[in-house]
């Protein structure tokens, strides 16, 4: 299967208030950049869409139908409706396609939970619902890995495949604020923070880890300056890109051992 999906639209989306904060992650090259989710102006007719890969669907959110992503097949006109629910709160925050026939929905449940539901789009059918905080998948849906996310104060986050084991955890008082799959190794790139007692001050670091069979092995931790992170992508095999304020940082990975 081809690596169709590069960006991933994360942030608060209260469409029913129609006022989106988003922000974008590149997670491949830049000859990949096309399929990204949009945030519209709310006057127009969605606030959220998306191209499918092979540019065969456009789906989309009407601001005043939260709970309803709209599939409109680009050459004969047709849209198919596919409701989504019952665990929204404050509406979808993003909309992605994994190929051209699937499509994963993120859906806001709470402030720091929210739920991705993965339907065909040929016969609407609900194929994975798996509620997390953040996640990412490389060339199949086997690939799948999210975020389960303890407490802020208490941490110990963990990472979880698609069968819903658990690949990894966090140390006490650490929060996984975002993670990325590489689409050729399925190594996993995240950045952590390590918050103090009071809750809100932290320190960040990238943590890599490599793929060995079924199981993930930390090869890499390294802290990172800044306080805040837009972005982290993969730059091919080798390296790890952190945005922090328009300003990129650079984090080497390891060689794999083979």
């Amino acid at each position: 299967m081809k690596k169709n999906i590069i960006y991933t639209i994360t942030g608060i989306c209260i469409i029913l208030a129609a006022t989106t904060l988003v922000t974008s992650k590149n997670t491949t090259d830049k000859a990949n950049a096309a399929y990204v989710t949009q945030m519209k102006k709310s006057e127009s007719q969605y606030v959220l869409s998306a191209k499918s890969t092979e540019k065969s669907y456009t789906a989309y959110v009407r601001e005043d139908e939260s709970n309803v992503v709209y599939i409109q097949d680009r050459k004969t006109d047709k849209v198919k409706k596919i409701l989504v629910e019952p665990h929204l709160a404050s509406g979808i925050m993003s909309i992605e396609w994994f190929d051209d026939q699937t499509i994963i929905v993120y859906s806001h449940v709470s402030p720091y939970i929210g739920c991705a539901s993965v339907y065909d789009v040929s016969t609407k059918k609900l194929i994975m619902e798996k509620n997390c905080s953040k996640y990412s998948f490389g060339d199949t849906l086997k690939s799948f890995v999210y975020v389960e996310s303890a407490p802020r104060n208490l941490g110990r986050d963990k990472i979880v495949n698609y069968k819903d084991k658990m690949v990894y955890q966090t140390k006490k008082n650490q929060s996984i604020l975002d993670i990325v799959l590489n689409h050729k190794s399925n190594d996993i790139a995240m950045v952590v923070g390590q918050y103090a007692d009071d809750s809100e001050t932290q320190r960040l670091q990238v943590v890599i880890l490599e793929k060995r069979g079924d199981k993930y092995l930390k090869v890499k931790s390294q802290k990172i300056k800044s306080s805040e992170v837009d972005s982290v992508r993969w730059k091919c095999d080798e390296k790890v890109v952190v945005v922090q304020n328009g300003q990129r940082q650079i984090v080497d990975v390891p060689r794999r051992i083979k």
